[in-house]
C-alpha cells in the first residue's frame, strides 16, 4: 500500500440525510429564574383539630347587657318555722252578737232569798184582847206620821239593846241576779245609766224624815255579786281602781277606795273568780246619807265578765 495523498478539498454539501438516532441524555441544566406567582389553589381538605392552648389572660368587663324578660313564677317554698309572738295587738271592735246557745242545764237550787214585803193593811179591825208579850225583835208595822194607816210601812224592829228599825228597799229594786252587762268605751257610768239599770228605791222619804227625827245613827250592807269582775281590791294590779263608788240618798259618794278593812265584810272578787261576792258595811252620823241608791261598777264589759247586787236594809237607831 502506498502513502497516503494529500487531503482534498471540501466538497459541496451533500443533500439532507435520514434523521439519526436520538442521541444520549444531556446532564441536567442548571435551574431557572423563579417564575410569577400562580392563582391561589382551591381550599384543602381541613386538617385535624389542635390540642387545646393555654388559657388566656381574664379580658376587660364588659358593657351591662340588656334586661332579660321576667321570668316564670318558681314553685312554692316550704313553710318557714312558727316565729316568736308578736306584741298583744289593740282590741278589736266588738263584734255582731253571736247564735243564741243551747238551753243549759238546771243549776243548783240557791238560798232562800229574804222575806218579802206585805201588802197594803187592811183597814182597822176591832181591838181584841189583851194578847201575850210580843217578841222584842220582830217585824211590825209602823205609820210614823201618825196619819192615814194607808200609808203604814212594815219595818225590822229591835227593842233591846240600841234599839234601831230597819226598812228594807221596794221589792223589785233590792237585787238583781249576776248577768252581762255592756261597756261602751272606756266612760264609767252609775248602774241607772246603763241598759236595764235602775235607781233603788224605798219607802216615800216623807217616811224615812219622820225615822231621823228619832235617830243618831244609819247604817246599810251593799253585795256585790261577781264573776270576772273586781269590787274592792285588785289582787293582780296590787290596787283599787276598780273600786265600787257607792250613791247615798243625799247624792253623797261612798268611795270604796278610802274604806277601812273593817267596813269590808268579805272580799271574794278580788282575784276575779266565779260566782264571788264583796260585801261593804257603811254607817254614819250624817242620816241623810243613807239609804244608797245607786252604785258606780268600774270592772265589767268583757263577754266573761258579769256582776249583780244585792242592798240590805237600811237601818236607823
Amino acid at each position: 500500500m502506498g502513502t497516503p495523498g494529500l487531503q482534498g478539498s471540501v466538497g459541496e454539501p451533500g443533500s439532507k440525510g435520514d434523521r439519526g438516532l436520538p442521541g444520549p441524555m444531556g446532564q441536567r441544566g442548571a435551574p431557572g429564574p423563579v417564575g410569577e406567582p400562580g392563582s391561589p389553589g382551591a381550599g384543602g381538605i381541613p386538617g385535624e383539630q389542635g390540642t387545646e392552648g393555654p388559657e388566656g389572660a381574664i379580658g376587660p368587663k364588659g358593657q351591662q347587657g340588656w334586661k332579660g324578660v321576667k321570668g316564670h313564677r318558681g314553685e312554692m317554698g316550704e313553710m318557714g318555722p312558727v316565729g316568736n309572738a308578736g306584741p298583744k295587738g289593740e282590741r278589736g271592735p266588738k263584734g255582731p252578737e253571736g247564735p243564741k246557745g243551747v238551753k243549759g242545764d238546771m243549776g243548783k237550787r240557791g238560798p232562800q232569798g229574804p222575806q218579802g214585803i206585805d201588802g197594803s193593811p187592811g183597814p182597822t179591825g176591832p181591838v181584841g184582847s189583851p194578847g201575850p208579850k210580843g217578841e222584842p225583835v220582830s217585824w211590825y208595822w209602823i205609820d210614823a206620821n201618825q196619819g192615814s194607816h194607808m200609808d203604814a210601812i212594815k219595818v225590822w224592829c229591835n227593842l233591846t239593846g240600841s234599839q234601831e228599825t230597819c226598812i228594807y228597799p221596794n221589792q223589785d229594786y233590792r237585787m238583781i241576779k249576776e248577768q252581762h252587762w255592756d261597756k261602751v268605751g272606756n266612760k264609767f257610768k252609775w248602774f241607772s245609766d246603763l241598759k236595764g239599770g235602775f235607781k233603788i228605791k224605798y219607802v216615800e222619804r216623807h217616811l224615812l224624815k219622820f225615822l231621823r227625827l228619832e235617830s243618831v245613827e244609819v247604817y246599810q250592807k251593799f253585795k256585790f255579786f261577781c264573776s270576772g269582775s273586781v269590787a274592792w281590791f285588785d289582787q293582780v294590779a296590787k290596787g283599787h281602781d276598780h273600786a265600787l263608788v257607792l250613791r247615798g240618798e243625799n247624792d253623797h259618794q261612798f268611795k270604796t277606795k278610802d274604806f277601812k278593812i273593817k267596813q269590808i265584810i268579805y272580799d271574794g272578787c278580788r282575784d276575779r273568780r266565779q260566782n264571788g261576792y264583796t260585801e261593804f258595811y257603811i254607817k254614819s252620823r250624817n242620816l241623810y246619807r243613807l239609804p244608797i241608791v245607786d252604785f258606780l261598777p268600774k270592772d265589767y264589759g268583757n263577754p266573761w265578765q258579769m256582776f249583780g247586787f244585792e242592798v240590805g236594809p237600811v237601818c236607823f237607831r
